[in-house]
């Protein structure tokens, strides 16, 4: 299912997506933050490996900008527990020069409003490390509040930092039906 706003469009990821998905993860100021996993050497047959498979506890999209279309990264909700009603959302989006103009904030909305609306899910997780100033901020505009601090616990540029885990609500006033 594509979810539409203003700025972004997310929807199934495709195998041609493989390098456009790579080219984002790999840039250095993007991997830094978007987990060990994006810091290892990968081909472009691993990004297509998500396109051709499904889940069943999770939902993956493509962010496309809505004015041309270009790919500007990745997003998913998965760890999707239907018995306890909540999820982990997770987002790349990239490179940099991209940042700081609502790609991020509207892509977190819709994925959010999605888990509570479509899914029926009461609450919604998002880790950040400490650091990411860019992605807290973004995660509060957005209704997320930090649950948890779990200090020393993910290695970032030679040192344990800090992982935070913030959660939404259904009830919050950006998702409650209206």
């Amino acid at each position: 299912m594509d979810l539409v706003g203003e700025l972004v469009r997310l929807r199934a990821p495709r195998p041609i997506d493989a390098e456009g998905l790579l080219a984002v993860r790999s840039h250095p100021e993007v991997a830094r933050f978007a987990g060990t996993a994006s810091l290892l050497p990968v081909t472009p047959d691993r990004p297509r490996e998500p396109a051709a498979q499904r889940e069943p506890d999770s939902v993956r999209w493509v962010v496309e900008r809505r004015g041309d279309r270009a790919l500007i990264g990745g997003s998913a909700l998965g760890t999707v527990d239907f018995r306890n009603r909540n999820a982990w959302l997770g987002i790349v989006l990239g490179p940099p020069s991209r940042w700081g103009r609502g790609y991020g904030t509207e892509a977190m909305t819709l994925m959010t409003r999605f888990a509570f609306r479509q899914l029926g899910l009461e609450k919604v997780y998002f880790g950040v490390l400490e650091g990411n100033d860019r992605a807290l901020r973004v995660a509060r505009r957005t209704g997320y509040e930090v649950e948890a601090a779990l200090e020393r616990h993910q290695l970032l540029d030679g040192r344990l930092v800090t992982e935070y885990w913030l959660a939404a609500y259904r009830d919050h006033p950006l998702y409650a039906a209206r």
